[in-house]
């Protein structure tokens, strides 16, 4: 131990001196490890870098533990670099230490051992051909390339997921070619290969993903393409998602509504209402109800989005009006409030209670405001206890409300509470407070609810 602390080339080689069995073994092959790692640790000279190979040599012509095996592959790596390459191949066919030594040699970034990975490859075992592959991808090294393709054919099932999102870390347009070969079939491939795509840097990838979309003929390329453009934010491809969205195939078009929710900007929001009337299944309208929500957030001309939102639920055959009306509720503008008072105050009790159905799932402040209106002016007293639980539900649910705010909330709700129903949730969540805003509310009102 105190050899191994020295770490002198001096030092190093009195190490290599101790017999190499009986019962000093086991510790001058720790001892030598450990000097040697301390040797490399340092700024190593030209003698102690040596002594350190011959060390390492040394250990992995002995037996040992895979753990000390792996331990020696180390050491030489770090004392050779790139020149214990092929020192080391043998090791690439041992149980419990190849993976290692393949994930080791993988981090050096060097074409030559990347050759040799590349040679070797359909010799490795399944984890370690994970392991190169996963070190490749680590290093985000162009030279990292022959290699991650030479992977994506592997006959492992495993490998050639992760070779293709190695291959979006470490390449260019040059490698999306066979990328998009990988898509056509769902599949965990195919789902790399997209991600893999959607990393890959430069514009030029933008355009040739837009002319295979343009091409393709299959519905699941198309598909992912939209996908793999959308999540690459390419805003030139809205267009061609919105055409999309008229697809008779429903694989394209949900893909289609989806990278509209992803592109959307401020100013497309009379796009996406227009939109309404080519939705068939339930993909489609989630996405574009998401659409419509951005678009409507993003919009700087609320007047203009308050017309154009107003225009679409006075289509006679809307489906979609309990989203548009959740749209309006985004809009912080007088129009908008005016033209969700006037919904609340139409004679037929049927469409009344559509709209406050539409703003309780709404959930933002400009509904909670109108649904604590209307409950306060509703004469029907089943609409009055349907209005107070959407304002209930949504006073629950609105993201960073203030402890304060809450219990003015529901104080505000306690008068238009009828029914111990309806006095029991206020006081159950005013409990859940806590705080002594809380606890006074809960004392003053508690002993108010109706014997049973």
């Amino acid at each position: 131990e105190a050899l191994a602390a020295l770490a002198t080339p001096d030092a190093l080689r009195a190490l290599l001196k101790l017999p190499r069995n009986g019962d000093i073994a086991p510790a001058r092959r720790a001892a030598l490890a450990a000097a040697a790692d301390r040797a490399l640790r340092l700024t190593p000279t030209a003698a102690q870098r040596h002594a350190a190979t011959r060390i390492a040599k040394t250990l992995l012509d002995e037996p040992g533990s895979p753990t000390e095996r792996v331990t020696a592959a180390r050491l030489l790596i770090a004392a050779r670099g790139a020149e214990a390459a092929k020192t080391l191949l043998p090791l690439l066919a041992e149980p419990g230490v190849a993976a290692d030594v393949a994930r080791a040699l993988a981090l050096l970034a060097d074409d030559r051992v990347f050759t040799l990975l590349k040679e070797r490859l359909t010799t490795l075992a399944p984890a370690a051909q994970l392991a190169a592959v996963a070190g490749a991808g680590e290093t985000r090294s162009p030279v990292a390339v022959p290699f991650l393709l030479r992977a994506l054919t592997s006959a492992d099932v495993s490998t050639r997921p992760a070779a293709a999102l190695a291959l979006g870390r470490c390449g260019d347009t040059s490698v999306a070619e066979p990328l998009l070969a990988n898509l056509a079939t769902p599949s965990p491939l195919a789902d790399a290969a997209r991600e893999a795509l959607s990393r890959l840097p430069a514009a030029t990838t933008d355009n040739l993903l837009r002319d295979r979309l343009a091409s393709a003929s299959n519905s699941e390329i198309r598909a992912a393409l939209l996908r793999v453009l959308a999540a690459r934010q390419d805003r030139a491809t809205f267009p061609l998602a919105v055409a999309a969205c008229a697809a008779p195939e429903a694989t394209i078009r949900a893909a289609a509504f989806e990278t509209v929710a992803t592109l959307v900007r401020a100013g497309d929001l009379a796009t996406v209402t227009l939109l309404e009337p080519r939705l068939q299944k339930s993909a489609d309208r989630r996405e574009w109800r998401r659409a419509l929500f951005a678009a409507t957030s993003l919009e700087t001309d609320p007047t203009a989005a308050v017309r154009q939102l107003t225009a679409a639920l006075a289509a006679p055959d809307s489906a979609e009006r309990p989203a548009l009306i959740g749209a309006l509720t985004l809009i912080p503008h007088p129009g908008a409030e005016a033209a969700l008072r006037s919904m609340l105050d139409i004679p037929d009790n049927e469409k009344r209670r559509e709209v406050v159905r539409a703003l309780s799932t709404a959930r933002t402040e400009g509904a909670l405001t109108l649904l604590l209106a209307h409950a306060r002016r509703s004469m029907d007293s089943d609409e009055r206890i349907l209005t107070l639980r959407g304002y209930l539900d949504t006073l629950a649910n609105l993201p960073l409300v203030s402890r304060k705010r809450q219990v003015a909330g529901y104080r505000d709700a306690w008068p238009l509470a009828q029914r111990n129903e309806e006095k029991r949730a206020i006081l159950d969540a005013v409990r859940n407070i806590k705080g002594s805003e809380a606890d006074a509310f809960v004392k003053i009102h508690e002993n108010e609810l109706a014997a049973p």
